[in-house]
Order: C-alpha cells, then structure tokens, then sequence
C-alpha cells in the first residue's frame, strides 16, 4: 500500500478496520475475520482519483453546479479525471482530495473538515464554492461498522458513501436491494454491468435493509428513511462495471440527479459482514 500518512486501526472481535485521515478520510480496509471486504478498485485509481477502497462523498455528489479554477500544479489528480471523462475537479465532493483533522479512541474515529481549512493555498470554501462544516464517525463493534454524517452548508449539502466491495466471483454475487426503492427489482446479479439511481419511495419503513451476497462473504447495508428528512438517506446508487471485481452500494442523502435541498445531514449507516456458517 501506498503512504497515506498516519493509518488508524480499530479492531473490535473478529472485525478490524483501517482509516486514512490524511488520504480524504477514506476507509482503507473492512475486515471480518481475515477476509477483505473493500477492492482496491482500477488498478491504481485511488492514488489517482480516490477510486477504490472506501471513499465519502461530500459535501455534494455529481458534476453539476459550481466549478472552480484549480492549477494542476496544486491538485494534479485533475488531469486524471479528466482523461477518464470527468470535467469537475472534485467529483462527489471535496472531502475525498483533502487531508482531515481527526481524533480516535477505542472504538471509533472521528474526522472533521470545514470550509475554513486550507490546503495547497486555498480555503476549502473556495474550492466548493461555499462555507460547510462535516464531521464523520466510524464506530467499530463486534457486528459491524457505523458511519454517522454530520453535515452543514450555507448551501445544500449531499453525503453518503462510495465503498468498493470485493466480488471474488462475479457469476455468484447478487444485491438484494430494500423493498422500498422505486423501480428496484427484487435480485440484482450482478454478471452484468450496473450503473443505476433508485430513489427511496414513500414507503412507510424508518429503516432501509441492502444485503449484498457473494461466495466469500454477506454485507448488510441499513440507513434511515423517510422522516425527519435531515436524517434520511433518499436514493441508493449500485455500480459496477462490466469486467471489475468490485460492486458499490451508496446510500445518499438525496434523489441523484434531482434538485437537493438540504443545508443540514445528520444520517447513519450500519455495515454488518458476516461469513459462511456465521
């Protein structure tokens, strides 16, 4: 592995991760008793462009709206965006291209950014265009891992996750996505390619239930719906491209692709592996 700067380990039974701070706050690895469950993605895309392992999207996701003028001299991970096609220099936020402040105890690790911070000569806020505050939590415990968001923006503000997760054997994998996405099918294979937005209809359950099944291991994926809306995760993004060993799963906390209006994101995300015979 490349040098990402200071690498915070939490072990909690037979779970264990490991966290960048420096490299976007990115969750490096996911394991549950020896087995990898995050992929280093294309091979060396995080180094390039923050894709694989476990990055964030923050404070906003897509390409659309305010666009800075950066020099490749301070972020020249912007000329490998753009030869893969990518014309915004911080696709799904700035979060994942900078270096956090942090703390860490026994169970859980704490990274925090705001638009005030600078790096390479340029206040956070300029980059994105406007003021924001983030603090994000991982909490390890024996069954599984917490991602708590705490987010703030004079504009709205988007978070979730963008997680690389292993597929040793692509013909044996399948998403069993939550009933209460519109348009979802009941079984995603995922022998074929995927790149899709579902929205979280009007459903009456609180709480979301994604499990990704594959030869080597389970994933269950539960994120909060509904109301109160600063807390619920709106859309579900699944991808995974044709001929890679990895799937993504990504609650975010608005409609991709549609108008977001929250300045304020309080969500949760429970990651629960298990193994065969567990």
């Amino acid at each position: 592995m490349e040098n990402y700067g200071k690498m915070i380990r939490l072990a909690a039974g037979s779970m264990e991760i490991d966290v960048a701070p420096e490299a976007g706050f990115s969750l490096m690895g996911l394991r549950r008793k020896g087995v990898e469950i995050l992929n280093p993605g294309p091979r060396d895309a995080f180094n390039a462009t923050r894709k694989g392992y476990g990055p964030l999207i923050l404070p906003h996701f897509n390409q659309a709206g305010y666009i800075p003028e950066v020099g490749l001299e301070a972020f020249p991970h912007v000329r490998e965006l753009e030869k893969i096609g990518i014309t915004h220099p911080f696709q799904h936020g700035i979060g994942r291209y900078v270096p956090w402040e942090f703390s860490s105890n026994r169970d859980s690790v704490t990274g925090r950014l705001d638009g005030k911070m600078r790096v390479r000569g340029f206040a956070l806020s300029e980059l994105t265009g406007f003021d924001f505050s983030a603090a994000v939590v991982y909490r390890l415990d024996p069954e599984g891992l917490e991602i708590a968001f705490d987010i703030q923006g004079e504009k709205p503000v988007a978070a979730g996750i963008h997680f690389y997760y292993n597929l040793f054997d692509r013909a044996a994998s399948r998403i069993f996505p939550p009933s209460c996405l519109i348009d979802a099918p009941s079984v995603i294979a995922l022998d074929e390619a995927i790149n899709a937005v579902f929205p979280v209809g009007p459903a009456r359950e609180t709480e979301a239930v994604c499990t990704l099944e594959t030869d080597r291991y389970s994933l269950v994926t539960r994120f909060p719906t509904g109301s109160p809306a600063e807390q619920a995760f709106e859309s579900l993004v699944i991808f995974s491209p044709q001929n890679t060993g990895f799937v993504c799963i990504e609650p975010v906390s608005y409609v991709v692709g549609r108008e977001n209006t929250k300045r304020t994101f309080r969500g949760r995300i429970l990651l629960a592996p298990s193994l065969p015979g567990e």
